[in-house]
């Protein structure tokens, strides 16, 4: 089998909780963002973290979901307006990095411009 045909399967909850992640990463509006949130609350297997911290050090709460390829993925939310701060990625059971952050991202400012090279004012 060629490496291109190769694929890595994932359950449809996986998949569904990967595709919310890559929405929030993007300039999502707040109400669609809420409406995000409340699809993933469905899916099975989705937990709460009343702590959790971003890259920036922002304290904030955390919704999760255990993705095999990559360990316990966490969505950071501020306390208070629910906006959506970043994420952290926990290692997975069994592996060397178990239970230790090996991936965290922040958001800092979200704005949508006219060029590549141009940053948000």
């Amino acid at each position: 089998m060629q490496e291109d045909q190769v694929r890595t399967h994932v359950s449809r909850e996986v998949a569904i909780w990967s595709l919310i992640r890559s929405i929030m990463d993007s300039a999502c509006p707040a109400p669609q963002q809420a409406a995000l949130f409340r699809a993933a609350a469905k899916l099975p297997n989705i937990s709460y973290s009343a702590e959790a911290t971003d890259a920036l050090g922002r304290s904030g709460e955390a919704v999760s979901m255990l993705d095999p390829r990559a360990g316990t993925v966490q969505l950071i939310l501020d306390r208070k307006t629910h906006a959506f701060l970043g994420e952290r990625v926990i290692g997975k059971p069994g592996s060397p990095a178990e239970g230790k952050v090996v991936d965290s991202s922040a958001v800092r400012k979200v704005a949508i411009v006219d060029a590549t090279e141009q940053l948000p004012s």
